[in-house]
């Protein structure tokens, strides 16, 4: 997957005149990428120019955000279908509380991606996020709480079984921040108990420390999807590596930026490719939803920094 993530970062940049920044480039890249597709111009260009026709220029779908949008329209046939189902998604989000919300663009196309009833049962496990750990909870959460509520139980099991990773994860060492918070919400979609989770991720985290490959808080989130695949790490690890080596000798980006891109396309190709070896879940859809909340979080991360 390393050699089409290269051939998709090589192609957005010429084909969108550079009209998006270094950084939106490759979270643009990794989002086809994560998806096993190829970049194609003219389909984007023909998204681009559809959106325009069916929003204002003041649309929160413009811009930016708007391009990590389109890159996930289309990917299982009728991108204009998709496109007007997504447009439809945002118009339940037309009120409050989302009416405002920066990141409503992303939390729209998760509601395409979910059943009837989750946006209400989201919105519930959202608020108790909110009650318990107001310092730590901001937008993106909102649209982890719309997967969570996805899930077919009682929302209260589903805020308990939130709690017990956050509580296993901090009792481990892990710094209390959002990405802590997002690990947390990530592995409640997975069937992995706290303490085998816990476990993995150490294990994670001490051989890339080891390795010296760029590792930061803002990992977590993805090594709480690395630790959903049983019994591997050795040649997961492995991997890795050489995907991290081989961007980092194209000295394009950062070390952590090198290894946040070896991580997503390890987990890709997992969910995608291997989806029998994942043994602690029930829905791997679910689960390939996570991996965009994690590179959307990610962005808004960059975003939100670039505006300060």
């Amino acid at each position: 997957m390393y050699d089409l993530f290269c051939d998709n970062f090589d192609s957005i940049s010429p084909a969108l005149k550079h009209k998006l920044t270094y950084d939106f480039n490759r979270f643009l890249a990794l989002s086809y990428t994560v998806q096993d597709r190829t970049f194609d111009p003219e389909e984007f260009g023909r998204l681009v120019r559809s959106l325009k026709k069916q929003t204002s220029v003041f649309s929160p779908f413009r811009g930016m955000f708007g391009a990590l949008i389109l890159s996930r329209v289309g990917r299982t046939g009728n991108a204009e279908d998709e496109l007007k189902q997504l447009l439809a998604a945002d118009k339940r989000l037309d009120r409050r509380p989302y009416r405002h919300l920066a990141r409503r663009p992303f939390l729209a196309l998760t509601l395409t991606r979910t059943q009837e009833g989750a946006l209400e049962k989201g919105e519930a496990i959202y608020l108790a996020f909110r009650k318990a750990h107001p310092w730590l909870t901001n937008g993106d959460d909102r649209i982890a709480a719309l997967l969570l509520g996805d899930l077919d139980e009682p929302e209260t099991l589903t805020i308990d079984r939130v709690e017990s990773f956050h509580e296993a994860l901090r009792r481990a060492g892990q710094t209390r921040t959002n990405d802590l918070q997002l690990a947390a919400q990530l592995l409640a979609l997975t069937k992995l108990s706290p303490e085998t989770a816990v476990e993995r991720i150490g294990t994670w985290q001490a051989r890339l420390k080891r390795e010296k490959i760029g590792l930061t808080l803002a990992h977590l989130p993805l090594l709480a999807l690395a630790a959903t695949v049983e019994d591997s790490f050795e040649r997961d690890m492995n991997a890795v590596k050489i995907f991290a080596d081989r961007e980092n000798s194209r000295r394009r980006f950062s070390k952590p930026q090198d290894l946040a891109i070896a991580l997503h396309l390890l987990i890709a190709r997992r969910l995608l490719k291997d989806a029998d070896q994942l043994a602690y879940h029930e829905r791997g859809d679910l689960l390939l939803e996570a991996q965009h909340v994690a590179l959307l979080a990610a962005a808004t991360a960059v975003y939100e920094a670039m505006t300060e």
